[in-house]
């Protein structure tokens, strides 16, 4: 039987969120929380206690930074049989998982396949569904632990925040084909170009990795990497932790880029329920994790040795992560901006119209009174010699005004307050264009 060996990277959204700057402005805080979450729930805290004086650059290796992508790894037991019931091929060596910022779980799942007289696009399918089945059983468990742990940690409201109506969320699941060059064949070999079928590329590819040349493949999804030897170990674990990085910054600023497309969706509906307060807490929120998420890509990218930067930013340049997630985030913190300021200004003139129309209709009401009350004033006095005893004229207006019929006087209170309305439109109309 022909087995192969696989790890599985899966970048799954959980409702978990560092609060912005909280890691940098209060470090020793920070570190005391997080070391208590890590004692608490049995997990690896990755970060260094904060100590003054002590070296930046410490290594010239780049697997285990001071501030890198993750704050706590942990590994999950999972039966070798775990997933066999489901997908008969299929055996899992054993899971782990690593907390990151943005909402962001890196899992990685390894697996060993039964690939004899399979179809590398059959394995492909059988290896993602597996993913999926790990997230949703172990995974899904085990993060409600880990949520409920952190949630226990007394003031833990100053350093997270839960968010998002689903706690744990699959987005994709990456494949990398382990490949064992000492052991592998032609059977092998004819796999791993089977397993890139999307590159072009892949013969070159699968001869320059027979020959030595090179020792990982990674542009789409399907990648192949060589097993670690004690020859090969750290440029192994720099390219893989390269990877781990760009899929981190990539999962997490797609996260963003979806709740912006979702507040851009509420602000470009006409419905009447929308919370303009709301969609703005929720915009100043999103400016602030992609602030905080190109922030910490700085901040990682200072301490990440050359080579291992040149392979993450390799990989995003292949994933195209400006032009398909950078630059679209940009645009639509900007156009979310305008949409909700637009809102804003169209409530605010529909608020102003209608109190400019109950002072109208005040005033409209007030003629018609006065109106009223002047016939009232002009018939009492016309009847009423101590009203005008100190009159020195004959009152012709108010003699005028007590002989015309009511009927005339609301015709004329009427015809006034229909020219004010007229007036009130015209301007009210020539404000606005």
């Amino acid at each position: 039987m022909k087995t192969a060996s696989f790890r599985l990277v899966s970048p799954l959204r959980v409702d978990c969120f560092f609060l912005p700057g909280v890691e940098f402005c209060e470090t020793a805080a920070n570190f005391q929380f997080w070391e208590s979450v890590a004692t608490a729930s049995g997990a690896t805290h990755l970060r260094e206690k904060p100590t003054e004086g002590k070296l930046q650059y410490g290594s010239t290796a780049s697997v285990d930074l001071p501030h890198d992508i993750a704050l706590l790894k942990n590994t999950v037991t999972v039966p070798t049989d775990y997933v066999h019931a489901q997908f008969p091929h299929i055996s899992v060596t054993h899971v782990q998982w690593q907390l990151c910022d943005f909402g962001v779980l890196l899992v990685e799942t390894f697996l060993t396949v039964d690939i004899q007289e399979r179809e590398a696009a059959d394995v492909e399918q059988d290896v993602q569904a597996a993913a999926a089945y790990v997230t949703s059983h172990a995974i899904t468990e085990n993060y409600n632990d880990l949520k409920n742990t952190i949630m226990s940690v007394e003031g833990y409201e100053n350093f997270v925040v839960f968010q998002g109506e689903t706690p744990v969320e699959n987005a994709w699941a990456s494949r990398a084909l382990i490949l064992d060059r000492e052991n592998a064949g032609a059977e092998e070999y004819h796999f791993a170009e089977a397993w890139l079928a999307n590159n072009k590329e892949r013969k070159g590819i699968v001869e320059k990795l027979e020959r030595g040349e090179i020792h990982h493949s990674a542009d789409w999804m399907n990648y192949i990497y060589v097993r670690e030897t004690p020859e090969n170990r750290a440029e192994m674990q720099e390219a893989w932790k390269a990877l781990l990085r760009a899929q981190f910054f990539y999962s997490a600023m797609g996260r963003i880029d979806s709740q912006l497309t979702e507040i851009l969706s509420w602000a470009m509906s006409r419905s009447e329920d929308i919370s303009t307060t709301k969609l703005r807490e929720q915009l100043r929120q999103e400016m602030d994790f992609a602030e905080a998420l190109l922030l910490k890509k700085s901040e990682v990218g200072k301490f990440v040795n050359p080579s291992s930067r040149q392979e993450t930013e390799r990989i995003l340049d292949v994933w195209d992560f400006d032009d398909v997630l950078a630059d679209p985030v940009s645009t639509k913190l900007q156009i979310c901006q305008a949409r909700i300021d637009n809102i804003e200004n169209e409530r605010r003139r529909s608020a102003s119209f209608f109190t400019d129309l109950i002072l109208m209709v005040i005033g409209v009401t007030s003629i018609l009174g006065t109106a009223l009350a002047v016939v009232s004033l002009g018939r009492d006095a016309s009847v009423d010699p101590n009203q005008t005893v100190y009159d020195l004229g004959a009152g012709d207006l108010t003699t005028w005004i007590a002989t015309q019929p009511i009927d005339v006087i609301l015709l004329i209170s009427t015809i006034v307050s229909a020219l004010m309305v007229i007036a009130f439109v015209f301007a009210r109309k020539k404000s606005e264009s």
